[in-house]
């Protein structure tokens, strides 16, 4: 087995496998000092102690579970518990009040379904969650924390390839700062960028580049697609974010997830917090779809609160009171449920 290409203090320790939300999944080769860096910025804000009881319910396949929470646990000297049912609300609850559980980490939309259960469940002991993997819309956290008022909810952004934390939310602000990603972990720069590499002002979204000692080596075995996402030792993230005034990162969006009809660029983030807004919506994903005639159509699918609470009569019409009419969509779906991949993930190409 040859490493040749990737260079770095301490040997690779993991090869991390992508969740492909992009595309297909690409190996992110790690050391053992992207660990441990991350592990250290991790510390210096989410406390877990020795008395505390995590429980684990992901992979550890995925750099989110791995770093931050089984060895993170490990070093901190917490219990660990794994849970390896099927995810059904209600059990999930039932679970982690007989176990005691008092830390958490998960996703958004986790936590979403067990906010919308109706069982008396509240986890007492539960002190403290961290979500991240996807855009959590400020509808959601309401829910959230009226279920669990008790509990601190941390929001984190990252990528496999930082090992993977980049910034956090701090909890105060949870349900606050709608669409903020939070400032950096203490041990990482950020530039934001446009596309002629220039950066962007206060207030102006641009591409984000991360430098730290949590960056990756490369990708395995792909050196074409290493100099693409890693250049100079930044590493490109591709998601859109802005400085606000109040000095955090806020997110616009994935580069990859813009949609570009009749030459309009359209973030679906926008779209989609408007329709959340409307209480007869449980979940919704907009996306794009090739058409010849306009490069791209817009695509709504959601999910009713209630079936047959809404129709896409009423939908169209949310969409015209409130929203820009290149955003007007072409095409809207009403389904059960959002498919995602294994992390919980929105694969928004997979609906193109």
């Amino acid at each position: 087995m040859s490493w040749s290409g990737l260079t770095g203090e301490l040997p690779p320790s993991f090869i991390m496998y992508t969740s492909g939300s992009t595309g297909l999944p690409k190996g992110a080769v790690l050391t053992y000092e992207n660990v441990w860096a991350n592990i250290l910025d991790i510390q210096s804000y989410f406390e877990v102690k020795s008395d505390d009881h995590l429980l684990i319910h992901r992979s550890l396949s995925h750099a989110s579970v791995m770093t931050g929470e089984f060895l993170y646990g490990i070093i901190a000297g917490a219990q660990l518990t794994f849970y390896h049912e099927a995810f059904v609300p209600r059990r999930l609850l039932h679970f982690m009040e007989n176990k005691r559980i008092t830390v958490f980490c998960s996703t958004p939309t986790i936590l979403y379904q067990l906010a919308l259960d109706k069982s008396d469940y509240s986890l007492p002991l539960l002190r403290q969650v961290a979500l991240m993997g996807e855009y959590l819309h400020k509808q959601v956290t309401l829910k959230i924390k009226e279920k669990f008022p008790h509990v601190h909810f941390y929001l984190l952004y990252g990528q496999t390839e930082a090992a993977p934390r980049i910034t956090y939310l701090p909890s105060c602000y949870f349900t606050v700062k709608e669409g903020c990603i939070g400032i950096p972990l203490p041990s990482i720069e950020i530039r934001i960028i446009d596309e002629e590499g220039n950066e962007m002002k206060h207030g102006q979204s641009g591409e984000l580049l991360v430098r730290g000692p949590n960056i990756f080596l490369g990708y395995w075995a792909q050196p074409e697609l290493t100099a693409v996402k890693l250049q100079g030792g930044w590493l490109h993230t591709g998601d859109m974010v802005y400085e606000g005034e109040d000095r955090y990162l806020y997110i616009s969006g994935r580069k990859d997830d813009m949609i570009i009809r009749a030459g309009m660029n359209i973030y679906p983030k926008e779209i989609e917090e408007v329709l959340l807004e409307d209480a007869r919506i449980r979940e919704v994903v907009v996306s794009g779809i090739a058409d010849p005639r306009y490069g791209q159509k817009l695509q709504i699918m959601l999910v009713p609160d209630i079936e047959g609470m809404i129709t896409k009569a009423d939908v169209l019409q949310i969409c015209q009171r409130k929203l820009a009419s290149y955003q007007y969509p072409d095409v809207i779906h009403i389904v059960k449920e959002i498919p995602r991949n294994a992390v919980g993930k929105i694969i928004r190409k997979q609906f193109m």
